[in-house]
């Protein structure tokens, strides 16, 4: 009966352990947003934010998240719940990426900026999900899980701007068997 029991209630911890998660909300003030023209581009501006390049795709700003992941624990699944998205008025056109400079040895003639035709014209918001996942390291001892969140969704075909207030992060949580968290040797 004892052993019974026990097995019962081991069940039950790991069944509460396995379906656990944690979550961070990032907000961001539509009020905070700034435009500036470069040429026949637009350059958004979000403070804290860095900006994402994805050759021939619309340059967005995006924040870091780094979550602390409890021990013995990974990421088994990544959601978000967002805030309505505030629209911003006006026709927007966007820069697209381009290839990276090089910055040393002779100077090589770039091909100006162009859009991804398969962003354009998709008539879709870009990037298709405000929250991307980008893996998992350690740093200090502790796991970490990494994001990148992306607070505007724009639209090429129309050139629409909506900002996300508040998006929260979510992530299922597994058990996992990693290794020790690299640590480094005592001086002898």
């Amino acid at each position: 009966m004892l052993r019974t029991a026990i097995i019962i209630a081991l069940c039950l911890i790991s069944a509460t352990v396995c379906a656990q998660s944690i979550s961070h909300d990032v907000s961001f003030a539509p009020g905070d947003v700034s435009f500036t023209t470069l040429g026949s581009y637009d350059n958004i501006s979000i403070p804290d934010t860095e900006y994402y390049f994805e050759k021939g795709s619309p340059v967005v700003p995006f924040r870091v998240v780094r979550l602390a992941l409890p021990v013995g624990m990974g990421v088994a699944n990544v959601r978000y719940e967002a805030a309505m998205p505030v629209s911003i008025p006006g026709q927007w056109r966007l820069e697209p990426a381009t290839d990276p400079l090089r910055v040393s040895g002779p100077w090589q003639p770039t091909n100006p900026p162009m859009l991804n035709p398969a962003v354009t014209r998709a008539n879709q918001p870009y990037p298709a999900q405000p929250v991307r996942y980008t893996g998992t390291g350690c740093a200090s001892g502790y796991w970490l899980a990494g994001f990148m969140v992306f607070p505007v969704e724009y639209t090429p075909s129309t050139g629409a701007i909506r900002i996300y207030p508040r998006i929260r992060v979510i992530v299922d949580l597994t058990p996992t068997v990693d290794p020790e968290p690299i640590r480094s040797r005592s001086p002898e």
